[in-house]
């Protein structure tokens, strides 16, 4: 038997009797859904050699992660509050995720307050202009979600413009995740949401 290079002889395998090998096998990149194995016998007998090819399919566990960040207010005027709310979803029915993390990089125009829920893992200092905002999460299991509020202050002086006038202050969140149970070496699924 032939499976990847690897081979396994058996002795006198008597008619009608099976063997049975079990050998680790490193499950490949997904794609499709699906990952197939290969593995191919030969035995030979007094008519002579066969060679018999084999294989099974294994479905893939496929991780899914989705972001969505808004803002309560459409329009707020200098130094007025802000009031974001980013929600983290898992779409997947069957796949948990593990070590989920939210990375929200505030514009210069936003002025973090330290107002939080639940609490960063890490935020700019209580007053400063731009930064990133980070949320370990943790597991998120199949079909759940996490809601993560927080507030900032509207400041045109401190992203460098002068009063009057009229700014557009662009928020980007990023969340990523990894298969709950997949070991070391895979790719972080990820989704990113801009308000």
């Amino acid at each position: 038997v032939d499976y990847n290079g690897v081979k396994r002889n058996f002795a006198a395998v008597p008619a009608g009797e099976t063997r049975e090998w079990c050998i680790p096998a490193v499950m490949t990149n997904c794609t499709g859904g699906s990952a197939t194995f290969n593995v191919t016998a030969k035995a030979t007998n007094d008519c002579g050699p066969i060679t018999q090819p084999g294989s099974d399919t294994v479905q893939c566990k496929v991780p899914q992660i989705d972001v969505e960040k808004i803002a309560r207010e459409t329009t707020v005027a200098n130094l007025g509050t802000i009031h974001y709310s980013i929600t983290v979803r898992n779409p997947s029915s069957s796949v948990a995720l593990e070590d989920v993390i939210v990375v929200d990089d505030l514009c210069a125009y936003a002025k973090w307050t330290g107002v939080a829920s639940p609490t960063p893992t890490s935020a700019p200092v209580v007053g400063s202009a731009g930064g990133l905002v980070t949320w370990n999460i943790g597991n998120l299991a199949p079909l759940a979600e996490v809601v993560i509020t927080f507030e900032v202050t509207a400041d045109i002086a401190a992203g460098g413009g002068v009063c009057p006038t009229t700014v557009e202050c662009q928020n980007d969140v990023e969340a990523t995740g990894l298969c709950a149970g997949g070991g070391q070496g895979q790719t972080r699924v990820r989704d990113i949401d801009s308000i």
